[in-house]
C-alpha cells in the first residue's frame, strides 16, 4: 500500500488520511465476506457491514459540513465590504481567532467524547459480563439435570437429548450477545449525535461571541455586526437545506449499493447450489444406474455394493479436494482481490480530496475575495453529490467484479469436478463390464441416462435464467422505490424546516418589541434548534435494530414463560402415560426444547412484523422531537418576558426604596436642625423642577416612539380595510343582474370573513404593540427619574454624615431581597468619591459632631423599623383589601399578551380578559425546564383537549394520516395567520 501511495500523484494528509484508513477497513471485510462468508450468512454480514458504512459515511458528511460553514464564514467576512467597514486585518484577525476558538472547543469536545465513549464501553463490558455469568450457571445447571435424567437411558436418545441441549444454549448465547452489542451501538450512535449537534452549535456561539467582542471593542459598528450576523444566518439556513439534500442523496446511494449486493449474494447462493447439485446428481445417477443393474442383470448385490463403495469413495475425495483447491484459489483472489480494490479506491478518495482542496483554495485566491458565499456552497454541493455517484458506481463496480472472478473460479472449478466425474463414470462402467454387463445393454441405458441428465441440465439453465430475470426486476423495484425514498425525505426535511420557520415566524409577531439582544437569543435557539432537524444516516437504523431485537426479547421471554407452564403439565402427564419418572421428565424436557428452539427459528417470521411496528414507533418518536424543538422556541419567548417582568419588578421596588430613603432623610434632616426649613423647600422644589423637566421631555419621546409605532401597522390595516370595496361596488348593479351579484358576493364572503379576521388581528397586535412600547418607555423613564431621585438621595445622605455601613444597613431593611449586585450598585451610586474621601470619617469630627451623628443613626434605624412595623400592622388589620405583587401582575398581563400553543401548530395572540379570578396552576402537571443562561425554571403546561358536544361525540371513521399530512394541514392554518 505503501509503494502504491508513493507512486500516486496525490497524496492524504491529516483528516483524510484517517477516514481513508476506516474506508480501507470497511472495504477489505467487503472482500472477505463475499469470499468466506456462507452465502447463507452473507445478507446479515452487508448488513451489519452497511451499518459500518453509515456511521462512517456520517462522520464524512460532518467533516465537509463543517469545512463548508468556516470557508462560508471567511468568504462573508470578504465578501461584507461595501463600504469598506471591515479592514483587511479585522477580517484576518477574526478568522484566525474563530478558527482557533472553534479548534480548541471542538478538541474539548472530542475529548469528552472519548471520555463518553470509555464510559458506554466500561459500562457494556461490565453488564455483558454479569449477564453471560448468570446465563452459564443457568446453562451449567440444565446440563447437570440432564446428565442425571440420561444416565440410565438408551445412548442414542442420551446423545440427542445433549445434541438439542448444545443447539439450545448456542441460540441463547447467540441471542444475549447481538442483544447487548445493539444496546451498546445505540448508545455510541446516541452519544456520537449529542457530539455532532454540540459543534454544531459550539460553532454558532462562537460566532456570536466574537462579534459581540469585537463590537464592544469598537472595531465595527452594530448594523455592519447585524448585517454579517444576518447574512450568517442565510448561510445557515442555506447549508443545512444542502445538505438535507446530501444526505437525502447519500442514503440513497448507500441502500442501492446494499441492494445491489443482496442481489448479488442471490447469484452466489444459485452458484453454490449449482454445484452442490452436480455433485450430488452424481452419487444419485450412480446409485441409480446400479439400481436398474441390480433388476437386470445377473450382477449379485455384493458385487454392485463392492463397485459403489469404490464409485462412491472416489466422489467423496474428489469433493474434498475441490473444496480444498476452492479455499486455496479464494486465498490467492482474496490478496489480488484487495489490492486492486485498494488501488482504486485510493485514486478515486485522492481525486475527489484533490478536487476538493482545489475548491477549497478560492480563500486564498486574492482575485477571488469577491467569490459569492452563496455559489460556493453551492459549487460544494454539487461536488459532493457528483463524488458520492462516483464512489457508489466505483464501489458497485468493484463488487461485480469480484463476484465475476469467484463465478469464474467456481466454474472452472465444476469444469475439473465434471470432467473429473466423467472420468469416474467411464471406469464404473470399465469395472460393469468386467462384471459381465453387456456392452450393447450397458450403452442404451448410459445413453437414456445422458438423455435424462442433459434435460434436467437445460430445464436448471431455464430456470436460472428465469430467476436471474426476476432478480433484476426485483432489483429495480426496489431501486425505484429507494428514488421514491429520495424525493419524500427530502420534501419532508424541507416542510418541517418550512414548519418551524413558520413557527419562529408566528412568535416574533408576538406584541413584544424585542431589543437586538433579545432578537439575537432567539434567533439562536432557532438556530439551535434548526441544526437538530436533520436525520442522520446511521442512528435510525441502530435505534431500529435494537428496538427490534429487544421486542423480540421480551416477545420470546413471554413465550418462554408459557412454554415452563406447559413443560411442568407435560412432565407429569408424561410420567403416568410411560409410568417412568425419569423417563417422563427427559420426554418432556426433550419437546420443551424443540420448543425453545423453534422460538429462534421463528424469528425471522416475526422481524417483519415487529418492523413495521418499530417505524411506527419511530415516526412518533421524531415528531415528538420537531414538537419539543416548537417548544423551545415557547420557551425562550417566556423567558425573555419573565426577565422582562423581573426588571420591572426590580426598577420599581428600587425606586420606591430611594423614595423612602428620601423622606426619611428629608425628615431627619429637617428635624436634626442642622439644615434650615427653608433650604429644605428649596432642595425639594428644586428638585421637582427638574423632574417635570425630565417627565416633559420622556412624555415627547413616548409620544413620538408611539406615532412611529402606530404608522408600522397602519398601511397592512389601511390595505384590508380597502379590500372590501370592490364588494360594496358590486352591489350598485341593476336589477336583471341580481343573481350573478349575489353568486359573486357569495364567492367574496368567505375572502371578506378571512380580511376582516385579519384586520382585526393587526388591530389588537397593534394596539398590543403599543401597550409593551409604553412599558419599554416607562422603564427608561424610571430609570431616568431613579438616578435624579437617587443624586438628591446621595445630598441628603452627605448632608446628614450617614456612613455607608448604616447606609448599606439602612437598605437591607427596605430591600430585603435585593440582590449583591443590585444592593452594590445602589451604594456605589450614593455614595461617590467626594463622599468616601469627605469629612464623614468619625477619627476627625469632634465630641459634639460624634454625638450629633449617633443620635441621627439611632434615629434613622428606629423611624425605618417603626415605618415597616406600622405598614405591616396595617396590611394585618385590614385582609381585605389584598394587594397583589407586581411580579404577579406584570407576569399575568405578559401571559395574556402572549399565548403560544404547540399542539395547536401555531401562536395564538389572545386579547386580555378581566376577570381577576385565575384557577391555581399545579407545577407537578407541567414539564420543568432549566434555563442555563439565567438560572429560571420554566414550566410548560399542555392544553387539554375540550369536551365536544353530544353531536359529536357519535364514532366516526378515522381517516389514516402520517406525520407529514398532518403538518402539512397544520401549515394551512399558520399560512391563513
Amino acid at each position: 500500500m505503501e509503494k502504491e501511495q508513493s507512486h500516486s500523484s496525490y497524496t492524504l494528509i491529516g483528516d483524510a488520511a484517517e477516514r481513508f484508513k476506516e474506508n480501507l477497513q470497511i472495504e477489505d471485510k467487503v472482500i472477505g465476506i463475499w469470499l468466506f462468508e456462507d452465502p447463507e450468512n452473507m445478507t446479515q454480514a452487508f448488513n451489519d457491514l452497511h451499518i459500518l458504512s453509515s456511521i462512517q459515511m456520517d462522520t464524512d458528511l460532518e467533516y465537509c459540513r463543517k469545512q463548508m460553514h468556516i470557508d462560508a464564514i471567511v468568504l462573508l467576512l470578504r465578501t461584507l465590504k461595501p463600504k469598506e467597514v471591515l479592514s483587511p486585518s479585522l477580517e484576518e484577525r477574526f478568522s484566525s481567532v474563530f478558527r482557533r476558538q472553534f479548534e480548541e472547543m471542538e478538541a474539548r469536545l472530542w475529548i469528552e467524547y472519548d471520555g463518553v465513549l470509555a464510559a458506554i464501553a466500561a459500562q457494556s463490558n461490565e453488564e455483558t459480563g454479569e449477564k453471560l455469568e448468570t446465563l452459564n450457571m443457568r446453562q451449567r445447571e440444565e446440563e447437570e439435570e440432564t446428565e442425571l435424567l440420561i444416565q440410565k437411558m438408551d445412548e442414542e436418545l442420551a446423545l440427542q437429548c445433549r445434541k438439542q441441549l448444545e443447539q439450545l444454549h448456542t441460540c441463547e448465547q447467540k441471542q444475549l450477545k447481538d442483544s447487548l452489542q445493539m444496546t451498546h451501538e445505540e448508545a455510541s450512535g446516541k452519544a456520537r449525535r449529542k457530539l455532532v449537534v454540540c459543534l454544531r452549535q459550539a460553532f454558532q456561539a462562537i460566532i456570536f461571541d466574537q462579534l459581540k467582542e469585537v463590537i464592544r471593542h469598537e472595531e465595527l459598528d452594530a448594523a455592519s455586526a447585524g448585517q454579517l450576523l444576518q447574512a450568517n444566518w442565510h448561510i445557515q439556513f442555506q447549508l443545512e437545506t444542502l445538505m438535507d439534500q446530501q444526505l437525502a442523496f447519500q442514503r440513497k446511494v448507500l441502500d442501492e449499493g446494499l441492494a445491489k449486493r443482496k442481489s448479488l449474494v442471490n447469484r452466489i447462493k444459485r452458484g453454490a447450489n449449482h454445484s452442490r447439485n452436480l455433485l450430488n446428481t452424481a452419487s444419485l445417477h450412480i446409485s441409480a444406474f446400479a439400481d436398474l443393474l441390480k433388476n437386470t442383470t445377473n450382477l449379485t448385490e455384493g458385487q454392485l455394493e463392492s463397485v459403489l463403495d469404490i464409485v462412491h469413495q472416489e466422489i467423496l475425495v474428489m469433493k474434498l479436494k475441490l473444496d480444498e483447491v476452492m479455499d486455496q484459489e479464494k486465498k490467492l483472489i482474496h490478496c489480488k482481490l484487495i489490492s486492486e480494490r485498494r488501488e482504486h479506491i485510493f485514486k478515486k478518495i485522492c481525486e475527489q480530496e484533490h478536487q476538493q482542496r482545489q475548491l477549497a483554495s478560492l480563500l486564498s485566491t486574492s482575485g477571488e475575495r469577491h467569490f459569492n458565499h452563496r455559489k460556493y456552497l453551492m459549487d460544494w454541493h454539487e461536488l459532493l453529490h457528483n463524488q458520492c455517484a462516483e464512489l457508489g458506481e466505483l464501489v458497485e463496480k468493484l463488487d461485480k467484479e469480484a463476484v465475476d472472478q469467484l463465478e469464474t473460479l467456481n466454474m472452472q472449478l465444476l469444469k475439473n469436478a465434471s470432467m473429473k466425474i466423467k472420468t469416474i463414470h467411464a471406469e464404473f462402467y470399465e469395472k460393469l463390464v468386467s462384471l459381465g454387463v453387456p456392452q450393447d445393454y450397458l450403452r442404451q441405458m448410459i445413453e437414456d441416462q445422458d438423455e435424462e441428465i442433459n434435460i434436467q441440465h437445460e430445464k436448471q439453465t431455464e430456470q436460472a435464467e428465469i430467476d436471474e430475470h426476476k432478480e433484476n426486476e426485483s432489483l429495480e423495484n426496489v431501486r425505484g422505490k429507494i428514488s421514491k425514498q429520495l424525493h419524500s425525505e427530502i420534501e419532508e426535511q424541507n416542510f418541517l424546516r418550512h414548519w418551524n420557520e413558520l413557527i419562529f415566524q408566528n412568535l416574533m409577531k408576538s406584541p413584544l418589541l424585542l431589543s437586538e439582544d433579545e432578537f439575537q437569543k432567539m434567533m439562536l435557539t432557532y438556530l439551535e434548534n434548526f441544526c437538530k432537524m436533520d436525520n442522520s444516516l446511521s442512528l435510525p437504523k441502530l435505534c431500529e435494530r435494537s428496538r427490534i431485537q429487544q421486542r423480540l426479547t421480551d416477545w420470546r421471554k413471554t413465550e418462554t414463560e408459557k412454554l415452563e407452564q406447559q413443560w411442568k403439565n407435560w412432565g407429569k402427564v408424561k410420567t403416568k402415560e410411560v409410568g417412568h419418572g425419569d423417563q417422563g421428565k427427559l420426554l418432556a424436557l426433550q419437546e420443551y426444547m424443540r420448543d425453545k428452539i423453534k422460538l429462534y427459528e421463528e424469528e425471522n417470521d416475526k422481524v417483519y412484523e415487529e418492523m413495521n411496528m418499530v417505524h411506527a414507533e419511530l415516526l412518533q418518536q421524531r415528531a415528538n422531537q420537531m414538537k419539543d424543538l416548537e417548544e423551545s422556541l415557547g420557551v425562550c419567548m417566556a423567558s425573555i418576558q419573565l426577565c422582562r417582568a423581573e426588571k420591572q419588578v426590580s426598577v420599581l421596588e428600587i425606586h420606591t426604596a430611594v423614595l423612602n430613603l428620601q423622606a426619611l432623610l428629608l425628615d431627619e434632616l429637617s428635624t436634626a436642625g442642622s439644615v434650615p426649613q427653608s433650604e429644605c423647600a428649596q432642595i425639594v422644589q428644586e428638585h421637582i423642577y427638574k423632574l417635570e423637566q425630565l417627565a416633559c421631555l420622556h412624555s415627547e419621546m413616548l409620544q413620538h416612539q408611539l406615532a412611529m409605532q402606530s404608522e408600522l401597522t397602519e398601511q397592512n390595516s389601511w390595505m384590508l380595510t380597502q379590500s372590501r370595496h370592490p364588494i360594496e361596488d358590486d352591489t350598485a348593479q341593476s336589477s336583471s343582474q341580481v343573481f350573478n351579484c349575489l353568486q359573486r358576493a357569495m364567492f367574496k364572503y368567505q375572502e371578506l370573513i378571512e380580511a376582516e379576521t385579519q384586520r382585526l388581528r393587526n388591530e389588537d397586535r397593534k394596539s398590543q404593540l403599543i401597550e409593551d412600547a409604553k412599558g419599554q418607555l416607562l422603564v427608561k423613564t424610571l430609570l431616568s427619574l431613579q438616578d435624579q431621585e437617587m443624586r438628591l438621595a446621595a445630598y441628603l445622605t452627605e448632608q446628614l454624615e450617614v456612613p455607608m455601613s448604616e447606609f448599606q444597613a439602612l437598605l437591607n431593611l427596605i430591600l430585603p431581597n435585593a440582590t449583591n449586585e443590585e444592593s452594590s450598585l445602589i451604594v456605589n451610586g450614593m455614595y461617590s468619591e467626594r463622599i468616601i474621601v469627605s469629612k464623614i470619617n468619625e477619627n476627625k469630627t469632634d465630641e459634639k459632631g460624634k454625638r450629633r451623628l449617633q443620635r441621627s443613626k439611632k434615629s434613622l434605624d428606629q423611624k425605618l423599623r417603626n415605618k415597616l412595623i406600622g405598614e405591616y400592622q396595617e396590611n394585618i388589620h385590614n385582609p381585605c383589601s389584598k394587594k397583589r405583587s407586581i411580579l404577579k401582575k406584570k407576569g399575568l398581563q405578559l401571559m395574556k399578551q402572549v399565548s403560544f400553543s404547540p399542539d395547536r401548530g401555531s401562536p395564538e395572540f389572545c386579547p386580555a380578559k378581566a376577570d381577576d379570578h385565575h384557577e391555581p396552576i399545579d407545577e407537578a402537571l407541567g414539564q420543568a425546564l432549566n434555563m442555563p443562561e439565567t438560572g429560571e425554571k420554566v414550566f410548560v403546561f399542555r392544553i387539554k383537549e375540550k369536551v365536544h358536544c353530544c353531536s359529536d361525540l357519535q364514532p366516526k371513521k378515522k381517516k389514516k394520516r402520517n406525520f407529514l399530512n398532518y403538518k402539512r394541514a397544520a401549515v394551512a392554518n399558520l399560512d391563513g395567520l
